[in-house]
């Protein structure tokens, strides 16, 4: 979802995650997400963050694990299950209600930047344009 917000998911290799903190300054933002004891990389992230003075967020399942301890601030999105395999249904849901806190924060571009993603999902040739007769010859 596009806001006008900068933000970057790094990918790869962990030194590509460390190069991305090595540049990142008190005026940036870490997120974290990571369940249970935590993926060393995330945590490590977090706390190679804090060093810098970078302000570090958590989305995790516990106010005992190393991301709760470690990140400036953190919500608890439980991944509880029913069966043997974790849901992550609260945190999706989690992040889905910080990217509309986000975009309560600036309504109106929000507003204007989401009406062209609408504008641009819309139309063009993202969709399929068959025309009937073509649809009914595949029958």
């Amino acid at each position: 979802m596009r806001l006008g917000c900068d933000a970057e998911s790094p990918t790869g290799s962990s030194g590509a995650v460390q190069n991305k903190i090595r540049i990142m300054t008190e005026k940036d933002l870490l997120v974290a997400i990571s369940f249970g004891q935590g993926l060393r990389e995330t945590v490590e992230a977090a706390q190679r963050a804090r060093r810098q003075n970078v302000p570090t967020f958590g989305i995790t399942d516990g106010d005992k694990t190393p991301i709760a301890r470690f990140c400036d601030q953190h919500i608890v999105a439980s991944i509880a299950r029913a069966s043997f395999i974790d849901s992550y249904v609260a945190s999706v849901a989690a992040i889905n209600a910080i990217l509309v806190a986000c975009a309560h924060s600036q309504p109106k571009r929000a507003l204007e930047l989401l009406a062209q993603t609408d504008k641009e999902y819309s139309s063009g040739a993202r969709w399929y344009q068959g025309n009937e007769d073509s649809d009914q010859k595949a029958r």
